[in-house]
């Protein structure tokens, strides 16, 4: 089953956010960002 999709645009949006408030699981809650995929983007983000 997939999940949601997220445009270029939407992640650059939220990676600034995050720049910003300098809180990963408040902005991450704020778009309905579940856990895992986060650690996936950041993952993805961070080259690992």
């Amino acid at each position: 089953m997939r999940g949601r999709s997220y445009t270029k645009e939407l992640k650059e949006s939220i990676i600034n956010e995050v720049k910003e408030v300098g809180n990963v699981s408040l902005v991450s809650r704020k778009h309905g960002i579940s856990k895992s995929t986060r650690s996936l983007a950041l993952e993805n983000f961070l080259g690992r």
